[in-house]
Protein backbone atom coordinates (compact mmCIF):
# COMPACT_ATOMS: atom_id res chain seq x y z
CA UNK A 1 0.00 0.00 0.00
CA UNK A 2 1.60 3.05 -1.01
CA UNK A 3 1.29 6.78 0.15
CA UNK A 4 -0.64 7.94 -2.16
CA UNK A 5 -3.71 4.89 -1.65
CA UNK A 6 -6.88 6.63 -0.73
CA UNK A 7 -7.54 3.56 1.80
CA UNK A 8 -4.58 4.35 3.61
CA UNK A 9 -4.89 5.94 7.37
CA UNK A 10 -4.01 8.57 8.41
CA UNK A 11 -1.85 7.18 11.61
CA UNK A 12 0.18 5.29 9.10
CA UNK A 13 0.86 8.76 6.97
CA UNK A 14 4.56 9.18 7.09
CA UNK A 15 5.12 12.01 9.19
CA UNK A 16 7.59 13.83 7.29
CA UNK A 17 4.99 14.72 3.91
CA UNK A 18 4.48 17.82 3.03
CA UNK A 19 0.95 19.65 3.52
CA UNK A 20 -0.47 19.64 0.83
CA UNK A 21 -4.05 21.85 -0.68
CA UNK A 22 -6.29 19.40 -2.81
CA UNK A 23 -7.32 20.47 -6.41
CA UNK A 24 -10.61 22.17 -6.80
CA UNK A 25 -10.58 20.93 -9.99
CA UNK A 26 -10.62 17.20 -9.13
CA UNK A 27 -11.10 16.16 -5.33
CA UNK A 28 -8.93 13.20 -5.90
CA UNK A 29 -5.64 15.08 -7.20
CA UNK A 30 -3.96 17.01 -5.30
CA UNK A 31 -2.16 20.14 -6.38
CA UNK A 32 1.32 18.87 -6.96
CA UNK A 33 -0.16 16.05 -9.10
CA UNK A 34 -0.23 13.38 -6.44
CA UNK A 35 -3.93 11.09 -6.39
CA UNK A 36 -5.05 10.61 -2.53
CA UNK A 37 -8.05 11.03 -0.44
CA UNK A 38 -8.39 14.72 0.11
CA UNK A 39 -8.75 14.22 4.12
CA UNK A 40 -5.41 12.45 3.87
CA UNK A 41 -2.48 14.83 4.19
CA UNK A 42 -0.95 13.72 1.06
CA UNK A 43 -4.27 14.99 -0.57
CA UNK A 44 -5.29 17.37 1.65
CA UNK A 45 -4.15 19.98 4.69
CA UNK A 46 -4.57 17.24 7.37
CA UNK A 47 -7.41 15.65 8.82
CA UNK A 48 -10.44 17.14 7.74
CA UNK A 49 -12.14 18.29 4.47
CA UNK A 50 -9.64 20.57 2.93
CA UNK A 51 -10.95 22.19 -0.54
CA UNK A 52 -10.68 24.98 -2.65
CA UNK A 53 -13.99 27.14 -1.22
CA UNK A 54 -16.30 26.88 -4.06
CA UNK A 55 -20.08 25.98 -5.06
CA UNK A 56 -21.10 22.46 -3.63
CA UNK A 57 -21.00 20.37 -7.22
CA UNK A 58 -19.21 23.56 -9.43
CA UNK A 59 -16.78 20.65 -10.13
CA UNK A 60 -18.94 17.92 -10.59
CA UNK A 61 -18.35 15.98 -13.94
CA UNK A 62 -21.08 12.99 -14.84
CA UNK A 63 -18.64 11.47 -16.98
CA UNK A 64 -16.06 11.00 -14.56
CA UNK A 65 -16.07 6.96 -12.93
CA UNK A 66 -14.30 7.69 -9.88
CA UNK A 67 -16.18 7.65 -7.10
CA UNK A 68 -16.43 10.83 -4.84
CA UNK A 69 -14.08 10.96 -2.13
CA UNK A 70 -17.25 11.69 0.27
CA UNK A 71 -19.17 8.71 -0.56
CA UNK A 72 -19.71 5.33 0.89
CA UNK A 73 -17.58 3.76 -2.08
CA UNK A 74 -15.21 6.01 -1.61
CA UNK A 75 -13.85 4.20 1.68
CA UNK A 76 -12.90 0.94 -0.18
CA UNK A 77 -11.06 2.54 -3.27
CA UNK A 78 -7.86 1.33 -4.69
CA UNK A 79 -6.90 2.97 -8.02
CA UNK A 80 -4.69 1.33 -10.43
CA UNK A 81 -1.86 3.19 -11.87
CA UNK A 82 -3.63 3.57 -15.18
CA UNK A 83 -6.84 4.96 -13.10
CA UNK A 84 -4.36 7.78 -11.44
CA UNK A 85 -2.90 8.32 -14.55
CA UNK A 86 -6.97 8.78 -15.97
CA UNK A 87 -7.54 11.05 -13.04
CA UNK A 88 -4.38 13.63 -13.73
CA UNK A 89 -5.45 13.98 -17.21
CA UNK A 90 -8.63 14.63 -16.32
CA UNK A 91 -7.06 17.23 -13.66
CA UNK A 92 -4.94 18.88 -16.08
CA UNK A 93 -7.66 19.47 -18.76
CA UNK A 94 -9.44 20.64 -16.23
CA UNK A 95 -7.52 23.42 -15.07
CA UNK A 96 -6.34 23.95 -18.47
CA UNK A 97 -9.80 24.87 -19.43
CA UNK A 98 -10.47 26.64 -15.89
CA UNK A 99 -7.04 28.80 -16.68
CA UNK A 100 -8.24 30.19 -19.81
CA UNK A 101 -11.89 31.40 -18.31
CA UNK A 102 -9.83 33.31 -15.57
CA UNK A 103 -7.25 34.64 -17.97
CA UNK A 104 -7.90 38.55 -18.75
CA UNK A 105 -8.40 39.04 -22.40
CA UNK A 106 -5.41 40.55 -24.38
CA UNK A 107 -6.00 44.32 -25.48
CA UNK A 108 -7.02 44.05 -29.21
CA UNK A 109 -7.06 47.79 -28.91
CA UNK A 110 -3.16 48.01 -28.50
CA UNK A 111 -1.91 50.91 -30.06
CA UNK A 112 -0.66 50.10 -33.58
CA UNK A 113 1.86 51.19 -36.20
CA UNK A 114 -0.32 53.18 -39.25
CA UNK A 115 2.27 54.65 -40.95
CA UNK A 116 5.85 53.99 -42.04
CA UNK A 117 8.88 56.89 -43.03
CA UNK A 118 12.04 54.97 -44.27
CA UNK A 119 14.84 57.61 -44.60
CA UNK A 120 17.53 56.90 -46.73
CA UNK A 121 18.95 57.26 -50.27
CA UNK A 122 19.24 54.29 -52.41
CA UNK A 123 21.70 56.02 -54.37
CA UNK A 124 24.17 57.49 -51.69
CA UNK A 125 26.57 55.31 -50.31
CA UNK A 126 28.84 56.78 -47.28
CA UNK A 127 32.68 56.39 -48.10
CA UNK A 128 34.50 57.90 -45.14
CA UNK A 129 36.26 57.57 -43.42
CA UNK A 130 39.06 57.06 -46.39
CA UNK A 131 40.66 54.32 -46.97
CA UNK A 132 44.49 55.10 -47.78
CA UNK A 133 47.28 52.69 -49.06
CA UNK A 134 50.86 53.54 -50.16
CA UNK A 135 53.57 51.69 -51.50
CA UNK A 136 55.38 52.23 -55.17
CA UNK A 137 54.30 48.36 -56.26
CA UNK A 138 51.61 46.21 -55.89
CA UNK A 139 53.40 44.44 -52.92
CA UNK A 140 54.33 47.30 -51.08
CA UNK A 141 50.70 48.73 -51.13
CA UNK A 142 49.18 44.88 -49.92
CA UNK A 143 52.01 45.30 -47.25
CA UNK A 144 50.79 48.93 -45.93
CA UNK A 145 47.26 48.06 -46.47
CA UNK A 146 47.42 45.09 -44.70
CA UNK A 147 48.84 46.98 -41.62
CA UNK A 148 46.11 49.58 -41.00
CA UNK A 149 42.70 47.83 -42.43
CA UNK A 150 43.77 43.48 -41.89
CA UNK A 151 43.28 41.15 -44.54
CA UNK A 152 40.20 43.03 -46.10
CA UNK A 153 40.48 46.20 -47.13
CA UNK A 154 36.89 47.43 -47.72
CA UNK A 155 33.77 47.88 -46.00
CA UNK A 156 30.22 47.31 -47.72
CA UNK A 157 26.38 47.07 -46.24
CA UNK A 158 24.20 49.76 -43.68
CA UNK A 159 23.24 51.42 -40.79
CA UNK A 160 19.97 51.33 -39.73
CA UNK A 161 18.20 53.22 -36.85
CA UNK A 162 14.83 53.24 -35.60
CA UNK A 163 13.04 57.32 -34.32
CA UNK A 164 11.34 56.52 -30.80
CA UNK A 165 7.97 56.84 -30.66
CA UNK A 166 6.57 59.50 -28.64
CA UNK A 167 3.85 60.81 -27.63
CA UNK A 168 0.22 59.77 -25.55
CA UNK A 169 -1.68 57.38 -27.57
CA UNK A 170 -4.97 56.25 -26.61
CA UNK A 171 -6.44 52.22 -27.52
CA UNK A 172 -7.09 51.91 -30.86
CA UNK A 173 -4.22 55.08 -31.75
CA UNK A 174 -2.33 54.76 -34.57
CA UNK A 175 0.95 55.82 -34.72
CA UNK A 176 4.31 56.72 -37.02
CA UNK A 177 7.88 54.63 -37.07
CA UNK A 178 10.34 56.20 -38.76
CA UNK A 179 13.42 54.48 -39.85
CA UNK A 180 16.85 56.08 -40.87
CA UNK A 181 19.04 54.04 -43.40
CA UNK A 182 23.02 54.80 -44.58
CA UNK A 183 24.54 52.29 -47.05
CA UNK A 184 27.92 52.31 -47.05
CA UNK A 185 30.47 51.23 -49.78
CA UNK A 186 34.05 51.92 -48.72
CA UNK A 187 37.28 50.38 -50.87
CA UNK A 188 40.66 51.17 -50.59
CA UNK A 189 42.50 54.51 -52.71
CA UNK A 190 46.64 53.59 -53.92
CA UNK A 191 48.32 57.04 -52.81
CA UNK A 192 50.97 55.98 -55.30
CA UNK A 193 48.94 54.65 -58.44
CA UNK A 194 50.22 57.12 -60.67
CA UNK A 195 53.83 56.20 -60.31
CA UNK A 196 53.20 52.53 -60.88
CA UNK A 197 53.83 50.55 -64.13
CA UNK A 198 50.79 49.80 -66.38
CA UNK A 199 50.32 46.06 -65.62
CA UNK A 200 50.28 46.77 -61.92
CA UNK A 201 47.41 49.36 -62.29
CA UNK A 202 45.36 47.11 -64.75
CA UNK A 203 45.88 44.57 -61.73
CA UNK A 204 44.71 47.44 -59.06
CA UNK A 205 42.01 48.72 -61.07
CA UNK A 206 40.37 44.96 -61.84
CA UNK A 207 40.60 44.31 -57.41
CA UNK A 208 38.97 47.75 -56.82
CA UNK A 209 36.43 47.03 -59.64
CA UNK A 210 35.37 43.42 -58.33
CA UNK A 211 36.04 44.63 -54.59
CA UNK A 212 33.89 47.47 -55.29
CA UNK A 213 31.03 45.26 -56.82
CA UNK A 214 31.36 42.82 -53.37
CA UNK A 215 30.81 45.80 -50.61
CA UNK A 216 27.65 46.44 -53.27
CA UNK A 217 26.28 42.90 -52.58
CA UNK A 218 26.31 44.22 -48.63
CA UNK A 219 25.01 46.92 -50.01
CA UNK A 220 22.02 44.79 -51.41
CA UNK A 221 21.53 42.76 -48.63
CA UNK A 222 21.02 45.59 -45.87
CA UNK A 223 18.83 47.59 -48.85
CA UNK A 224 16.28 44.60 -49.11
CA UNK A 225 16.29 44.43 -45.21
CA UNK A 226 15.81 47.71 -44.66
CA UNK A 227 12.45 47.90 -47.29
CA UNK A 228 11.16 44.34 -45.82
CA UNK A 229 11.19 45.91 -42.59
CA UNK A 230 9.62 48.96 -43.48
CA UNK A 231 6.40 46.87 -45.08
CA UNK A 232 6.26 44.83 -41.98
CA UNK A 233 5.85 47.59 -39.42
CA UNK A 234 1.98 48.62 -40.12
CA UNK A 235 0.10 47.09 -37.75
CA UNK A 236 2.70 46.45 -34.82
CA UNK A 237 1.73 46.79 -31.49
CA UNK A 238 3.31 49.58 -29.69
CA UNK A 239 4.91 47.41 -27.38
CA UNK A 240 6.45 45.83 -29.99
CA UNK A 241 8.02 47.98 -31.94
CA UNK A 242 11.46 47.91 -30.41
CA UNK A 243 11.29 44.11 -30.14
CA UNK A 244 10.84 43.36 -34.03
CA UNK A 245 13.57 46.29 -34.67
CA UNK A 246 16.40 44.48 -32.36
CA UNK A 247 14.99 41.39 -34.25
CA UNK A 248 15.33 41.88 -37.70
CA UNK A 249 18.79 43.80 -37.20
CA UNK A 250 20.68 40.92 -35.87
CA UNK A 251 19.30 38.85 -39.23
CA UNK A 252 20.98 42.00 -41.12
CA UNK A 253 24.08 41.47 -38.95
CA UNK A 254 23.88 37.21 -39.76
CA UNK A 255 23.25 37.35 -43.59
CA UNK A 256 25.71 40.41 -44.24
CA UNK A 257 28.29 37.11 -42.17
CA UNK A 258 27.22 34.30 -44.18
CA UNK A 259 28.14 36.52 -47.79
CA UNK A 260 31.69 37.13 -45.90
CA UNK A 261 31.60 33.42 -44.80
CA UNK A 262 35.29 31.12 -46.17
CA UNK A 263 32.23 28.85 -47.41
CA UNK A 264 31.21 31.28 -49.28
CA UNK A 265 32.94 34.29 -50.63
CA UNK A 266 35.37 34.60 -47.97
CA UNK A 267 35.22 38.29 -48.03
CA UNK A 268 35.33 38.44 -51.91
CA UNK A 269 38.32 36.78 -52.36
CA UNK A 270 37.02 33.02 -53.94
CA UNK A 271 37.14 32.67 -57.12
CA UNK A 272 34.54 32.61 -59.26
CA UNK A 273 32.07 32.95 -57.29
CA UNK A 274 29.05 35.70 -56.91
CA UNK A 275 30.68 38.53 -55.41
CA UNK A 276 33.80 37.40 -55.43
CA UNK A 277 37.03 37.41 -57.65
CA UNK A 278 38.35 40.38 -55.21
CA UNK A 279 41.74 39.35 -54.82
CA UNK A 280 44.65 41.17 -55.92
CA UNK A 281 47.27 39.46 -57.51
CA UNK A 282 50.25 41.38 -55.68
CA UNK A 283 53.38 39.23 -57.51
CA UNK A 284 52.49 41.51 -60.60
CA UNK A 285 55.34 44.41 -61.14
Amino acid sequence: MGKDDPKQPLDKVDPDEPLYGASSVHPWVSWDGRVAHPNARAGGGGPGGFKDAEPLGSNLDLDDPSAHPRSPAARYVAFTDEEKESLKTQKAIADSAKAKEEAPEELSTEPTCGNVVPVWDVNARRTKPEIKGSGATLAALKSNLNASQGDHWGEGGGDLTIDKVTGIFKPGDKFTVTLRGEFINRIPEWTDRNSATDAAKKEWDRFIAKLKAHEECHVAIARKAFDALAAEYPGTKITKVDELFKKRKGEIEQAQKDLDAVSNTDHGRKAGVPCGDALLDATIT
